[in-house]
C-alpha cells in the first residue's frame, strides 16, 4: 500500500504515455473508488508541461458535464504530480468495439450514433468554456478516440480526458492513438474545436464500419495515411448507414482544418434522429455490455471491493458506483488488455487482465499490468501544441495544484 497525497494506492493497473494508473481510495473513507494517474518523472519535472497543466487545471476541474469524466484533482506530492478522477465500472469504447467485432453482436448503427451523440454533447459544452480565465480559446480535448470514450455497465457514456488536453498535447502522439490524431496535431499546431470535430468523425467512422480506417502496420505508415486523408467512405462498408450520415462523417474527417464544420451542432442534430429513443439506447448498451463483459464485471467488482477495504472501508460497493449518480469513469477496465487501436482497435483484442500487482511501500522499478488499450484517461498521448496564449507561470509551490470542491 502506497500513500500519495491524501490517497492510498492499492493496485497498479496500467501504464500509459503519461505515466502509471492506480486504483485508489482515501484512508478510512468508505467512498467510491478513484483512479489516480501518477505522471512520468520527466513530465513532472518538465517546466513547460507543468506550466500548461497549472494554467488549465482550474478550468478543467471546474468543468462539469454528465457526459464527461470529472477531473477531481491535480496534485503534487514531493516530486510526483498526479491526476485524480472517479473510477466507475465499465469499458472503453475501443474494448467494446473490439469484443463485439470478435464475439458479436456488433454495435448497431443507432447505438453507435447514440454513444457518439453523448460525446458531442460533452465537447459542445467544453467548447463554450475558456481554457483559463480570459483565454481566447476554449477547453479542447485534442485526443478523442474510442479509447477516451468510457461506457459504464449502467449504460452511461462519458468522455475521459477533458480538462488537461493542452498538457497532454505536449506528448507526441504514438501507438494506437496515432490513427486518431488530427493532421494539425501531427504538425504541432494549436488545438482548436475543429480538432475535436476531426477526432469525433474518425471515431464515428470506425464505430460504424467496424474497422480502424487509418491504422497501418507501422507508425510511419499510419502517420502518412492520416496526413493523406484518403479515408474510404463509411457507407459502402455498412449498407445500413444512410448517405447523410456518411457524408457528415467524411466532412468531419477533412484533413484541412478549415474544411471541417466549425462545431458539432449539425452532427448532434443528425445523430439525435439516427439514435432514436434515449431510454431504448441506454438499455441496449447495458444489455450489450452485460453480454460481452459478464466476467469482467465480476472481476472489476472484486478489485474495487479490495481497494476500498485496503484503504480502511468495508469493501461494500456504494450504490453510486453503478447507479445514475456515479461520476463515472472507466478506464478500459482493469480486466481488459487492449492493444490500442486495432492495436487497439487502439488496439486490439481482448483479454482478461492478470490480478493487479499490490503496491508496496517501495514498488521498485517493476511495472505492473500494461493494457495497451489503457485509456486511462491518464491516458494518453498527444501532440505538441504551442501555448503562446498561456499566462505567465505561477510558482509551482503548493502541494495541490487544484481540487474540485465537494
Amino acid at each position: 500500500m502506497r500513500a500519495l497525497g491524501s490517497y492510498l494506492l492499492s493496485s497498479r493497473l496500467a501504464t500509459g504515455a503519461l505515466g502509471e494508473a492506480y486504483l485508489a481510495g482515501r484512508p478510512e473513507e468508505d467512498a467510491d473508488p478513484l483512479w489516480v494517474k501518477v505522471l512520468r518523472p520527466e513530465l513532472s519535472s518538465n517546466l513547460r508541461f507543468r506550466r500548461i497543466l497549472q494554467t488549465e487545471a482550474p478550468g478543467g476541474i471546474a468543468f462539469a458535464h454528465p457526459n464527461a469524466v470529472p477531473l477531481l484533482e491535480i496534485g503534487q506530492d514531493g516530486d510526483d504530480t498526479f491526476l485524480v478522477t472517479p473510477f466507475v465500472r465499465g469499458q472503453s469504447l475501443s474494448a467494446v468495439m473490439r469484443r463485439a467485432r470478435v464475439e458479436g453482436p456488433p454495435l448497431s448503427q443507432p447505438l453507435a450514433c447514440w454513444i457518439i451523440l453523448q460525446v458531442c454533447r460533452a465537447l459542445s459544452a467544453a467548447h463554450k468554456v475558456p481554457w483559463f480565465e480570459g483565454a481566447p480559446g476554449p477547453l479542447v480535448h485534442g485526443a478523442v478516440s474510442p479509447r477516451s470514450i468510457l461506457v459504464g455497465y449502467d449504460g452511461s457514456v462519458r468522455l475521459a480526458g477533458l480538462g488537461y488536453g493542452r498538457s497532454r498535447a505536449t506528448v507526441a502522439p504514438a501507438g494506437p492513438r496515432l490513427a486518431y490524431a488530427a493532421p494539425e496535431v501531427l504538425a504541432g499546431r494549436d488545438l482548436v474545436p475543429r480538432t475535436d470535430v476531426y477526432g469525433v468523425g474518425v471515431t464515428l467512422h470506425d464505430a460504424l464500419s467496424g474497422r480502424t480506417v487509418y491504422r497501418r502496420p507501422d507508425e510511419a505508415a499510419t502517420r502518412a495515411a492520416v496526413l493523406a486523408g484518403n479515408a474510404a467512405p463509411v457507407s459502402p462498408r455498412n449498407l445500413t448507414v444512410r448517405p447523410e450520415v456518411g457524408e457528415a462523417v467524411q466532412h468531419m474527417m477533412a484533413p484541412r482544418v478549415d474544411a471541417r464544420a466549425p462545431d458539432l451542432a449539425e452532427l448532434e442534430a443528425l445523430l439525435e434522429v439516427e439514435a432514436g429513443d434515449e431510454v431504448v439506447r441506454r438499455a441496449e448498451l447495458q444489455a450489450l455490455l452485460s453480454d460481452l463483459f459478464r466476467e469482467e464485471q465480476q472481476v472489476q467488482a472484486r478489485q474495487v471491493g479490495a481497494a476500498i477495504r485496503a484503504s480502511g472501508g468495508t469493501g461494500d460497493l456504494p450504490p453510486s458506483v453503478s447507479g445514475d449518480l456515479a461520476p463515472a469513469l472507466v478506464p478500459p477496465a482493469p480486466v481488459v488488455v487492449e492493444v490500442e487501436e486495432d492495436v487497439d482497435l487502439d488496439i486490439d483484442v481482448v483479454e482478461p487482465l492478470p490480478t493487479p500487482e499490490p503496491v508496496e511501500d517501495d514498488p521498485g522499478p517493476a511495472v505492473a499490468v500494461v493494457p495497451p488499450d489503457d485509456d486511462l484517461d491518464i491516458e494518453v498521448v498527444e501532440e505538441a501544441i504551442r501555448s503562446d496564449d498561456a499566462p505567465p507561470p505561477n510558482p509551482f509551490v503548493t502541494a495541490v495544484l487544484g481540487r474540485r470542491s465537494s
